[in-house]
Order: structure tokens, then C-alpha cells, then sequence
């Protein structure tokens, strides 16, 4: 994991705020923002990719940041790394893909450090809020759609 010096992450808003809002979040929210989630910081999201192919990179230093929602809780903005994150835990435990959890959930299973992407994700508290949040999500589902079966 490299760490931004203080003029990589200068450097890196002022490219951020050259572009246009259609192609960033980045310029929207606070520099006081922190990922709902893993609740790192604006900055503490910045990580270095060594690329320079996308909206969101610079000097192959990249951020990212999603919006987010479904039935259960409204649009907020989370990083990357957690909607990842939200992705990687339904395929694992084969859970409902319609299904999300919302960013007070995940901040009790998914841990990520500054500047990096790597999640640490502990599945069996994943796993216990699913099916503790099943019976309310029930109604909200498509009727093809079955329970997974609990271990």
C-alpha cells in the first residue's frame, strides 16, 4: 500500500475539480465526508492504482464514489471498495442479488484501511444481519424469488 503525500492528494482534487460533475462525484461532496460505511475519510479513499484510464484517476492515483440505495433505506453515497464489498458477500453466501445492505450493516462486517482496497469482510455477521433483516425484506422481494436456506 503507497500512502498520498499531501501534494499527490493536491494535486489529485485540483485534477478532480477540472472535471465535469457528469464524470465525478468527487467535487460534490465536503472534504468533511466520510464513507458511511467503512468510514474512512474523503481522502483516506484515495489509493494508488498506478493507471491513469478512467474518470476517477489521476497520476494513477484513483477514488471513487457510488451512489447507493434500495427499497429498504434511502440514497446515500458510499465508496467503492464498500459497494464492492456489498457485491462480493451476496455472491459468497449466494444471498438474494436484489438484496443490499444498507451502510449502518455493512460498517458492522466490512473493516478497509486508508488507502487501499482490500476488505477485510467477516461473512458470519454478514450472514446474521441477512437473515435477522429477511422477514421485513420478504414483502419487498419478487414472488419468484426463494429464501436461501439457513446454515
Amino acid at each position: 500500500m503507497i500512502t498520498p503525500t499531501p501534494d499527490d492528494i493536491a494535486a489529485f482534487n485540483m485534477a478532480m475539480a477540472k472535471r465535469t460533475a457528469r464524470q465525478n462525484q468527487w467535487n460534490k461532496l465536503p472534504d468533511s465526508w466520510t464513507c458511511p460505511s467503512c468510514h474512512r475519510s474523503k481522502f483516506q479513499i484515495i489509493r494508488y492504482f498506478g493507471c491513469d484510464n478512467s474518470s476517477c484517476c489521476h497520476n494513477g492515483w484513483c477514488a471513487q464514489i457510488n451512489a447507493y440505495f434500495c427499497q429498504r433505506f434511502p440514497m446515500t453515497w458510499i465508496c467503492c471498495d464498500c459497494r464492492l464489498a456489498n457485491g462480493i458477500v451476496k455472491w459468497k453466501l449466494q444471498l438474494d442479488p436484489q438484496w443490499n445492505f444498507s451502510p449502518s450493516e455493512m460498517r458492522h462486517f466490512v473493516k478497509i484501511a486508508p488507502h487501499s482496497g482490500d476488505a477485510e469482510i467477516d461473512y458470519d455477521v454478514a450472514r446474521e444481519i441477512y437473515f435477522a433483516h429477511w422477514d421485513g425484506y420478504d414483502s419487498l422481494r419478487q414472488p419468484n424469488l426463494a429464501a436461501p436456506e439457513k446454515p
